[in-house]
């Protein structure tokens, strides 16, 4: 009797443990439905559960690069995706910007102009969805590159020039970066480079009557060279005769005057009486008289026109003294 007793003991107690209540047989998992599956730590469930799969390498063919390669704060810089045949759809779901090696507050693909400065090295990666993923690219940085200077205004001083006359340019810039710009100038007799002159003033010289002076500024930041800009044509009128010196001599009874003019284009000149005292002679530029032309103590007027013959006109006048010797 005891031991048919023990026997039945263990089988009931075996039954127990194998569970005979309401479904007949199916094991429940600990913390979950009867044949669920767990949502990872920190879910709520399977709509907790991401959608996209962080992919550990970089899918073939896909590339980011910056644009441009050589930028300035003028050119802007943007990222660009290379997608590898063209028949994969990806997006970029976001853009870390990185100038000098820190991250700026910038998400969109074109980063602001006022975000960098030159000499500043720009890199940048994005977050790419695509390829049944989601996976990390990085583009090669660039160097911010000197942004050239403008020439704004070129002006000249006088815009009626003649031989001898020093003509001055005057002229503007501005600098994207903010550099200081100074001026390269080149001056330009009809359309001719005329060599030497890299002043900001040009002396008007003998024998360019009739030509067109124009001078050319180019802005310069202390870096390199920028734009260019001229100034208006000006035409190099014809300049009048100018007399030098009046050398009079004498010996008390005969005297002379040699009037010494010169035309600063060269032009040969005409001296023409135009008043003289009566017993007075003017010989090409030499006036010739004799002591009783002028009356002791008195001083006589001479007025001679002198002409280059080519519209440039002077009258210049003088006077003769008794106490002349």
């Amino acid at each position: 009797m005891k031991l048919r007793a023990a026997v039945f003991i263990a089988a009931a107690a075996l039954l127990s443990a194998m569970g005979c209540g309401g479904g007949g047989g199916g094991g429940t998992p600990k913390g979950g439905q009867p044949g669920s599956v767990l949502p990872p730590a920190g879910s709520s469930g399977a709509q907790g559960i991401s959608k996209s799969v962080v992919l550990s390498a970089i899918p073939r063919g896909f590339a980011l690069r910056l644009i441009p390669e050589n930028p300035d704060v003028l050119t802007g810089i943007h990222v660009s995706l290379s997608i590898p045949g063209g028949r994969e759809k990806a997006t970029m779901e976001r853009v870390h910007w990185y100038i000098n090696g820190t991250e700026v507050g910038a998400a969109d693909p074109q980063l602001p102009w006022t975000s960098y400065r030159r000499g500043d090295v720009v890199s940048a990666r994005a977050d790419v969805r695509g390829n049944g993923g989601e996976f990390v690219l990085s583009a090669p940085a660039v160097t911010v590159r000197n942004a050239l200077p403008d020439a704004v205004s070129a002006d000249l001083s006088t815009l009626v020039p003649a031989a001898g006359d020093t003509v001055r340019v005057s002229a503007s810039g501005k600098d994207p970066d903010g550099d200081a710009v100074t001026f390269r100038y080149h001056w330009y007799a009809n359309d001719k480079l005329v060599e030497g002159e890299t002043g900001d003033s040009f002396k008007v010289r003998k024998g360019m009557k009739g030509m067109w002076i124009q001078a050319e500024v180019q802005a310069f930041d202390g870096f390199a060279e920028g734009s260019r800009q001229r100034t208006p044509k000006v035409l190099d009128l014809n300049a009048p005769p100018v007399v030098d010196q009046v050398e009079v001599k004498g010996d008390g009874t005969k005297f002379t005057a040699i009037v010494r003019a010169s035309d600063p284009d060269g032009d040969p000149l005409v001296l023409i009486a135009k008043s003289l005292p009566p017993g007075a002679a003017l010989i090409g530029n030499t006036l010739r008289w004799d002591a009783a032309a002028v009356p002791p103590g008195t001083e006589t007027p001479v007025v001679l026109r002198i002409s280059d013959g080519d519209g440039g006109e002077i009258e210049y006048s003088f006077r003769l003294s008794s106490e002349q010797k």
